[in-house]
């Protein structure tokens, strides 16, 4: 296709012509245009070259030589003439027939009907080929945008219409960027191209850029804040561009293709956020600090201001509240304040919506505008600035169920996309969850164990101690003083007493701590008395009762005296 005639050459209509010289004769001419089929032929003649036709030679004695046919001269022009050159020429000379010379020698002529002919058939093909390239521009699933030198739409295909929703004759003269429903758009009274944004926007730069090198621009990242739908709503938009510039009505244009990458973008963004919630998960010991390290990660894709986990196990009352995550701004005292009457709560009664419903059923819960809520602690988030809430089952069996919490100040602030996020991370967490569950029973587990071993290991040592002091006693009354010596190692105690029968003997034992009245010395007498009666079944006489009182090392005379027994406890040795 030819896209200026300033550009052709007559190359393609330049044409081999026979070659008669100016001693051949009329005759002799005559019979080889007949017999060849010639149309026309060249004649070298002493005043030039001539281009003749079979009539040129019509009513000339066919005897006669050619030099003497009275033959005029055909203009010559050079072989390097463009194309719109040579039709003024032609037009000039009123001849059919130029002849080309190229330094003396003869390449050919070019005839007038030869050019019109030709261009007929370049347009022919320029049209059919601009209705090829018509139908590929508006079929092509690619969008596409021809802008001018302004950056307002000349053109627009299918796939613009389909992927944003627009018609033609809507958009045709406008900003690109008034096309694409840039927010931005609306910064400006003046619109599109304006606003200080627009300063900055990668699509503009690209435009102005092409137009002004005339190179074109590829795989360029830029993300657009599109209004949709109703205009209220704003989400990002990610689209791979490039621009090629072009000449539209003699004047530069740029052809924008626009491949839409969001979702791809998208996936990227929850492909590494996942891989750095594996990452830190896999490099520390089990616990809530992971979890809360992990909502930090999460915060970068879903708008959160409020995080909790709640655990429940089969037979409990009550459900618990295991972690508590929130962003530094966001005071959560307030609403737990009005709601328990408390600023911190560890526990939530399981007859509290919608903690029943939960632990009966394996089901995510999505309140998307608390002002509306079903439950009357709705109202009360609503409140203090939180919109919207999703309960989020992470661990569903039957003797042991973990919700996940999530809490934003936007309504409607959890997505579809929000959704399949958290079932990817769902495993990871619960893995997490379970892991940090069976860390943490194995921790309660070995610090019993040791508790038992050290309590154990200490009674046999106090075992051991009484049986060597036991060897050298000869005595019951040594032996009930040393008893009640060691005690006081075991027991924490401010008195201890013993009781002795031996024959018609009663010896009784008397450790204080700390003062006794006599009341309390009665008391302690009275308890011990009574308790070995109902285990011998033998009266004891009092006359025969002797008492000694002695005290512990740790005796303290300024401390308040026992006025009272508040707890005790008898042994029968």
């Amino acid at each position: 296709m030819i896209d200026s005639l300033e550009d052709a050459g007559i190359q393609e209509v330049l044409e081999k012509v026979p070659i008669f010289y100016s001693n051949d004769s009329v005759d002799e001419v005559l019979k080889q245009f007949k017999q060849r089929g010639f149309s026309f032929a060249l004649v070298h003649l002493e005043k030039g070259w001539v281009c003749i036709y079979s009539n040129n030679l019509a009513g000339v004695p066919l005897m006669r030589q050619l030099r003497d046919a009275d033959l005029k001269p055909s203009p010559t022009i050079s072989k390097n003439i463009s194309l719109s050159s040579l039709l003024k020429k032609l037009q000039e000379a009123k001849r059919q027939t130029l002849i080309v010379m190229d330094e003396k020698k003869l390449p050919g002529i070019v005839r007038y009907e030869k050019v019109i002919e030709y261009l007929l058939e370049k347009t022919k093909k320029a049209y059919e080929y601009s209705q090829q390239v018509s139908a590929i521009f508006k079929g092509s699933p690619i969008p596409i945008i021809v802008v001018d030198k302004d950056a307002r739409v000349v053109e627009i295909s299918r796939a613009v219409e389909q992927e944003i929703g627009i018609y033609p004759e809507k958009v045709i003269g406008k900003v690109v960027g008034e096309v694409l429903r840039c927010s931005h758009r609306l910064d400006d009274p003046r619109g599109c191209g304006f606003s200080p944004f627009c300063q900055k926007c990668e699509l503009q730069k690209s435009i102005l850029k092409t137009l002004k090198i005339g190179r074109p621009q590829f795989n360029k990242e830029v993300t657009i804040p599109i209004k949709i739908k109703t205009d209220t709503e704003v989400s990002e938009r990610v689209f791979l561009i490039n621009t090629t510039p072009i000449k539209k009505e003699e004047e530069g244009a740029v052809i924008l293709t626009l491949q839409d990458i969001t979702k791809r973008k998208k996936a990227e963004k929850e492909e590494k956020l996942l891989s750095k919630i594996y990452h830190l998960l896999a490099r520390r010991k089990p616990g809530q600090n992971m979890i809360r390290l992990s909502f930090e990660a999460l915060k970068e894709h879903i708008p959160l201001v409020l995080a909790t986990l709640f655990t429940w196990e089969s037979g409990d009352k009550l459900i618990k509240r295991k972690l508590l995550w929130k962003v530094k701004e966001f005071d959560v005292s307030p609403i737990l304040g009005e709601i328990f009457g408390k600023k911190k709560v560890d526990y939530i009664p399981l007859e509290m919506p919608p903690a029943k419903e939960l632990s009966k059923q394996k089901q995510v819960l999505l309140i998307p505008d608390l002002r509306s809520g079903p439950y009357n602690w709705c109202k009360i988030g609503a409140k203090y600035n939180l919109r919207s809430v999703i309960f989020y089952p992470l661990i569903y069996r039957e003797d042991f169920k973990v919700f996940l919490m999530l809490a934003s100040s936007k309504v409607r602030a959890f997505t579809k996309e929000h959704l399949k996020l958290l079932d990817k991370m769902k495993p990871v967490f619960a893995a997490t969850i379970e892991s940090g569950y069976l860390w943490n029973k194995l921790k309660n587990l070995n610090a019993n164990l040791e508790k038992r071993i050290k309590q154990r290991t200490f009674e046999l040592q106090i075992l051991y101690e009484l049986s060597k002091k036991i060897g050298y006693t000869l005595s019951y009354n040594e032996l009930f003083q040393l008893i009640l010596r060691y005690l006081h190692r075991i027991v924490d105690y401010d008195v201890a007493a013993s009781f002795l029968n031996i024959g018609k003997e009663y010896e009784f034992f008397i450790k204080k701590v700390r003062p006794l009245t006599s009341k309390v010395k009665l008391e302690i007498k009275k308890e011990i008395i009574n308790a070995f009666c109902q285990l011998s079944d033998i009266p004891v006489e009092e006359e025969h009762l002797n008492i000694k009182t002695f005290k512990a090392k740790n005796y303290n005379p300024r401390a308040p005296s026992i006025k009272n027994l508040a707890s005790s406890f008898t042994v029968p040795l």
